[in-house]
């Protein structure tokens, strides 16, 4: 399938590598900026700097922490600035805009040059698949961080989402003793029709397990609920900024917090790569540009 548009890649980390690999089953060639040590393709155009696109851009894809100061992309793998206002006078008008985190003030300023701004990381088809890599990161740090088989060891998620419940799967499935703790009712049955135990947020059960997985975007680990959790214990929080752990008293007490951010990029950067390209090419094939 050829889209027949210009598109261009700026700034990101190795998902975005194989995010213009997949791509290249859309388009008939892909320019990059900021991220391209390691492309090596026939159709994907690498550039040191914006001068050298000779083309306007129809499709423009930006990391899945678009930015961390507001004025320039991320671009962790780039020896330059790489300004957001450079990159978006390349843009055609009416060009489609795909990034990750894109602030009220970014989607505005998008919406108001004749742009079309896209947040994939908030959308349903990305969130759902992203949860996969996300659990087996988890897993992943669990199996490293322990010193005990995992087979028995008793589990608690904190909040049965869809990256909650995808974990407490995953889990399970390894032989972990799971146990579910989320603050709604009718989360813990379907946890329970799961064969998962299930509780309350705030039971006591929670300090008796072995590892604490927390899914959920607000301190629910105060200091209070740290000083009753085993000093042995290993925390992972996969919640995004800013995070479910008070990292300050979780390092006076000694526990083993690890606050594991972007893990999809980390630990499984070609299926991220691609659940990105799936989510953007879903849009543009359904009324996008």
């Amino acid at each position: 399938m050829n889209l027949n548009k210009n598109v261009l890649i700026a700034g990101g980390d190795c998902r975005q590598t194989y995010l213009a690999r997949f791509l290249l089953g859309y388009f008939e060639k892909i320019y990059t900026i900021g991220f391209n040590m390691t492309l090596s393709f026939d159709r994907i155009i690498p550039l040191d700097t914006l001068d050298s696109l000779d083309k306007k851009i129809d499709v423009l894809i930006l990391p899945p922490v678009t930015t961390n100061d507001g004025a320039t992309v991320n671009t962790p793998f780039y020896d330059k600035n790489l300004y957001i206002d450079d990159v978006l006078q390349r843009l055609n008008k009416g060009a489609r805009v795909y990034g990750g985190k894109l602030s009220d003030k970014l989607k505005g300023s998008l919406s108001y040059q004749g742009f079309c701004p896209f947040d994939y990381l908030l959308d349903e088809r990305f969130i759902v698949n992203n949860t996969l890599p996300t659990a087996e990161g988890a897993l992943m740090i669990a199996l490293e961080e322990t010193p005990f088989v995992l087979y028995g060891a008793k589990t608690a998620i904190l909040g049965y989402g869809r990256v909650g419940a995808t974990t407490a799967s995953l889990f399970k499935n390894v032989g972990a003793e799971v146990f579910v703790f989320d603050r709604k009712e009718e989360k813990r049955k379907i946890a329970q029709s799961k064969n998962l135990n299930a509780f309350d947020f705030f039971d006591d059960k929670l300090f008796d397990c072995d590892i604490i997985i927390n899914t959920v975007s607000s301190k629910v680990l105060t200091k209070e609920r740290l000083k009753q959790i085993k000093r042995e214990a290993l925390i992972i929080d996969l919640a995004s900024k800013p995070g479910g752990v008070d990292l300050e008293y979780a390092k006076l007490r000694g526990l083993n917090v690890i606050w594991a951010l972007s893990l999809p990029g980390r630990v499984a950067p070609v299926t991220s790569g691609e659940i990105i390209g799936k989510t953007i090419i879903s849009d543009l094939t359904k009324g996008g540009v």
